[in-house]
């Protein structure tokens, strides 16, 4: 299937399809086609000021929808990257990372490595522990930014922004719109400019 809506351009209508239990536990496929892509990675190169100057280290098979969309943005920024098996995690400080991204079991184990140049550290997949947001903080000096994100939005959802974290929480909207509701009645909007 192709797309060429766009003169001169021709891009795969599916390049990605992901299968996950996600946010739901149901299992399920996701289809994500390029102009998804772009907008998420878009959005996340804008949030955390990703340059080509950046670099990434991407650790297999804790990857998950996050690790796939920061190699999206390495792939489009051109920058660094590099991709290790989970047995060799420890030795991610030797490609000198600029930002981690990984569900907290990871940066628990990492927490143990020593990084140079980290600009922040960004957690995903489950609830980060209050004691290793606290670790993380203390040891590189660096915004520890919970996140949420779902593998039906292509992994944007919340997070939460730099200089202004709140332990405990995903954050706000990052490129979505979101609704909170308790009930009906008692609805609040909080506003993004992705719909899903």
């Amino acid at each position: 299937i192709r797309d060429t809506s766009v003169t001169g351009v021709q891009t795969c209508a599916l390049p990605i399809l992901q299968y996950t239990s996600g946010t739901t536990g149901d299992s399920k496929f996701c289809s994500f086609n390029q102009s998804q892509i772009d907008y998420v990675s878009n959005q996340l190169i804008k949030f955390f000021n990703l340059t080509e100057n950046d670099r990434y280290v991407g650790v297999m098979p804790l990857w998950q929808g996050h690790g796939l969309s920061f190699y999206w943005i390495t792939e489009k920024l051109n920058c660094q990257r590099n991709f290790l098996p989970v047995k060799n995690i420890t030795s991610a400080h030797t490609y000198d990372p600029t930002f981690l991204t990984g569900i907290p079991h990871m940066l628990k184990v990492l927490l143990r490595d020593n990084f140079r140049d980290l600009r922040f550290i960004r957690s995903g997949g489950a609830p980060l522990p209050s004691e290793l947001y606290q670790g993380l903080r203390e040891k590189f000096q660096v915004p520890v930014l919970e996140s949420c994100g779902f593998t039906e939005s292509c992994n944007i959802g919340f997070c939460n922004i730099p200089g202004q974290e709140v332990p405990g929480s995903i954050g706000q909207p990052l490129g979505i719109e979101a609704r909170v509701s308790r009930s009906e009645e008692h609805t609040s909007e909080l506003q993004s400019p992705m719909y899903l």
